[in-house]
């Protein structure tokens, strides 16, 4: 104690009433003797608990501990834990507190926010009361977001549904990007339902394409951190109607000399709820020249029909289209006959002595060279295809010269009574 010295000391205790002097003696720096003269003794000032410190932290929990204060001033009853939030990406949540008494040297500090910050306080107490403070900052782990708000379709077509949404209430950090998915639960093609997509998007908004018309789409969108992804916000969406696919297996089931009877089955792709179809005809090869390009048009709402009035020999184009509210898809067609009724030419087989087939154009009896009359107001452009479609048939059906010469005449004949003047043959 070769150094220490004595200094003079007036002592107030905490009912501010004047005891009297005394002697303090300082030693080493870190030692402290105290001597007392008269009847009264005195405490050292109040100080805070020491090395307070976070020991394990998730994103709503701090486990936290502290040693007791250097000078204890007495024997300590309880320590008191403050907790106020001074920063977090939940705005509502900034100025949030709470305050514990515990009687050990560390505590579980609960109902915490993800990625947030704290001002942790500890305080000591005796029977005399709290001391000062010890505080320190703290952040709580980043940890998945809630749900995205209100999620809305904006705008749809028959292929494509536009979206939009608002950030999620509790963030938990910071929004790293959103994961929008769709699968289809509801279509008019059998086997679209089950599909599915996922797309990785930056912006609160997106266009999900390649969808299917009139279909139902669970559509949902869940936003990340560095952490994960969060839960989802769902809704339902319905893509809109469109045209529909063609008919499948358009056929002829029965034909006679003036009707076709036909059937098919509905679009693989109906796009919507079928409301009819629309058959339509067009004469494209007859005998009967003043036919070629006669036309038709049905609408009929089963997937059968009987097309009447037609002629015989003769060639039809019949295509079959189908429609939904949206209007008529494309068309399914074939080409289909009518049979000879026995009124037109056909070919005649004779066999020579030689054993060789001869052929020639055959008249039935009930036959009639009811052409186009010249003096007709058809164009002029069919009135010369029937007499190449008559002078074609002496070559494709006539085998021997003397066949050949016998269906010109006839030929010519037959144009007189029609009024063809002879320059034109």
């Amino acid at each position: 104690m070769d150094r220490a010295k004595k200094v003079n000391l007036k002592v107030l205790l905490s009912d501010t009433r004047l005891f009297g002097i005394g002697e303090v003696v300082f030693g080493d720096p870190d030692d402290y003797v105290i001597c007392v003269k008269g009847n009264f003794s005195w405490r050292f000032d109040k100080s805070p608990p020491l090395n307070l410190s976070i020991e394990n932290r998730t994103s709503r929990v701090f486990h936290i501990s502290w040693r007791e204060p250097f000078h204890k001033n007495g024997i300590l009853s309880s320590y008191k834990v403050e907790v106020v939030a001074v920063e977090s990406f939940l705005k509502s949540h900034v100025g949030w507190n709470s305050s514990e008494t515990v009687s050990l040297d560390s505590y579980t500090v609960t109902r915490l926010h993800p990625a947030s910050q704290y001002n942790i306080s500890v305080r000591a107490s005796t029977s005399v009361g709290y001391g000062p403070a010890t505080t320190i900052l703290a952040y709580t782990l980043d940890d998945v977001p809630g749900p995205p708000l209100k999620l809305k379709m904006n705008n749809r077509t028959s292929t494509a549904l536009q979206m939009s949404w608002n950030e999620p209430l509790e963030k938990n950090g910071i929004l790293v990007n959103y994961k929008v998915e769709e699968v289809a639960v509801e279509s008019f093609l059998e086997s679209h339902v089950g599909w599915n997509s996922s797309e990785t998007v930056l912006l609160d908004s997106f266009t999900v394409t390649g969808l299917h018309p009139a279909s139902q789409y669970n559509i949902s969108v869940r936003a990340s951190t560095s952490v994960g992804y969060g839960p989802a916000t769902t809704i339902l969406a319905f893509t809109l109607d469109d045209v529909p696919g063609p008919p499948l297996e358009l056929k002829m089931n029965n034909r006679t000399s003036t009707a076709l009877q036909m059937s098919w089955n509905e679009p693989l792709e109906k796009n919507g709820i079928l409301v009819n179809y629309k058959v339509e005809v067009v004469a494209v090869e007859s005998f009967l020249e003043s036919h070629m390009g006669w036309n038709s048009s049905e609408t009929v709402l089963l997937d059968s029909y009987t097309v009447t009035g037609l002629h015989p020999a003769s060639q039809y184009n019949i295509s079959v289209r189908a429609s939904t509210s949206v209007g008529y898809g494309p068309a399914t067609t074939i080409l289909a006959y009518t049979i000879n009724d026995g009124q037109y030419v056909t070919f005649h087989f004779h066999k020579q002595d030689t054993n060789r087939l001869q052929t020639s154009v055959y008249y039935k009896p009930s036959f009639e060279p009811n052409y186009i009359h010249f003096t007709s107001y058809c164009p002029l452009s069919h009135k010369i295809n029937t007499i190449k479609t008559l002078t074609k048939r002496i070559h494709t059906h006539c085998s021997q010269q003397n066949s050949k010469m016998i269906e010109t005449q006839n030929i010519i004949n037959n144009l007189q009574q029609a009024g063809y003047p002879i320059t034109l043959y």
